[in-house]
C-alpha cells in the first residue's frame, strides 16, 4: 500500500509538472499579496478595557505595539509583538470613549462633571477597580445615556485625538493605521457589534454614530450611507455574531420588526462587505439551527423539532413596519 500510494503521488507530481508547462509563471502582483493586520483591539480608552486593568495605554501605544515597538504592561514590564503587522485600526467602543480615562485625569474637563465621578479610583486596589467596572456595565453599558458624558465636547474632542494619533502612526507603504471604531449596540444582551472603518482619516466625520444614537444596524448603514454620499468611503465588519443569539444574521425581520427584503440585502452588502469569523470569545461561522433549546419555538426551516428560531427578534423590539 505504502508502494501504491508513492506510485500515486509521482503520477500526481507528474501531472503538475506537465501543466506547468502550458501555463506561463504569473506576474507578481502586489496587490494580491496577503497583509496581515488588527481588525479589533481596545484601550484604556474603552470602559470594558478600562475596568479589567488597563488604566496605561491609548491608540497611540497600540499602534507602537502593532510597528513592533515595545510598550509597558499594566503590571508594569515591557511587551513587544513577535512579528509587526502591515496595518491595524483602534477600535475603541465609540459609547463613553475616552471618558473613564479622562475621568481619573486630573484637572480634565470630564474630572469636573458630576456624573464622571463614580468613574474616579479612589485607589489602585481591586475593590476600586471592581466597583468601577460595575458602574461602567451596570450604569453606562446597560442603563439609559448620560447626557453630561455624551456632549460633543467630550465625544468630539476624543474622536480628534483619535484620528491624530492613527494618522502620525501611518507609515505610507510600510504601515497602514486606520481610524476606525467599535460601534457596540447590545439590545437585550444580544452583541450585534461592529467594528467601523474609514478609508481615509482625512475625511471622517467630526464624531462617530454610535450605539448611543441607535441601537439598531440599519440606522448605521445609513448613516454610512450619508458619509458616503459626501465622499468618505467606510465599510462596518460584524463582530462577534456567536453571541448574538442568532440576530445577527437574521433572516425574517430586522431589529426594528420590520421584514427582512431587498432593500435591506442591499444596504447590508454596500456597508458591511465582510464578517469577523473568529477571535478569543468564540468562532461565528455557525448556522442559526446549530443553536438548540427546548424553551424556544421551533423552526420549520431547521432539520429537527428542537431547533430554535433565533432569526427574528423579540417583539419588544418591534417597530411599525416599513422601511424609509
Amino acid at each position: 500500500m505504502r508502494f501504491e500510494s508513492r506510485e500515486r503521488r509521482a503520477a500526481l507530481l507528474g501531472i503538475v509538472l506537465s501543466l506547468g508547462a502550458w501555463f506561463p509563471a504569473f506576474a507578481a502582483n502586489p496587490e494580491r499579496d496577503a497583509y496581515f493586520g488588527e481588525t479589533h483591539v481596545h484601550t484604556s480608552w474603552s470602559l470594558d478595557a478600562f475596568a479589567i486593568g488597563n488604566t496605561l495605554t491609548n491608540p497611540g501605544d497600540a499602534y507602537k505595539y502593532f510597528k513592533g515597538e515595545p510598550i509597558k504592561h499594566p503590571l508594569g514590564y515591557d511587551v513587544k509583538i513577535d512579528t509587526p503587522l502591515d496595518w491595524a485600526g483602534v477600535t475603541d467602543h465609540s459609547e463613553y470613549a475616552g471618558v473613564v480615562q479622562l475621568a481619573n485625569e486630573p484637572g480634565s474637563p470630564v474630572s469636573k462633571i458630576p456624573q464622571a465621578a463614580p468613574l474616579v479610583l479612589k485607589a489602585k486596589t481591586k475593590e476600586e477597580m471592581e466597583r468601577v467596572a460595575l458602574y461602567a456595565i451596570n450604569t453606562l453599558a446597560s442603563g439609559p445615556p448620560v447626557k453630561a458624558l455624551m456632549s460633543p465636547e467630550i465625544t468630539g474632542s476624543v474622536w480628534k485625538k483619535n484620528v491624530e494619533l492613527a494618522e502620525q502612526a501611518n507609515v505610507p507603504g510600510k504601515f497602514t493605521a486606520f481610524c476606525s471604531y467599535e460601534w457596540t449596540s447590545m439590545p437585550n444582551n444580544m452583541n450585534l457589534h461592529r467594528n467601523v472603518f474609514f478609508k481615509e482619516c482625512g475625511k471622517v466625520p467630526a464624531m462617530p454614530f454610535s450605539a448611543l444614537d441607535s441601537k439598531h444596524p440599519v440606522d448605521l448603514w445609513e448613516w454610512m450611507d450619508g458619509q458616503r454620499r459626501v465622499g468618505n468611503e467606510l465599510l462596518a465588519i460584524s463582530h462577534n455574531a456567536n453571541l448574538s443569539d442568532g440576530r445577527m444574521f437574521p433572516t425574517e425581520v430586522d431589529s426594528k420588526g420590520r421584514p427582512i427584503d431587498a432593500a435591506y440585502a442591499a444596504s447590508r452588502v454596500r456597508n458591511e462587505p465582510l464578517i469577523e469569523i473568529k477571535q478569543l470569545k468564540g468562532t461565528s461561522e455557525t448556522h442559526p439551527c446549530a443553536r438548540r433549546t427546548t424553551s424556544s419555538p421551533t423552526s420549520r426551516s431547521c432539520p429537527s423539532s428542537s431547533a430554535t428560531r433565533p432569526a427574528a427578534f423579540p417583539t419588544s423590539s418591534a417597530a411599525t413596519p416599513g422601511r424609509p
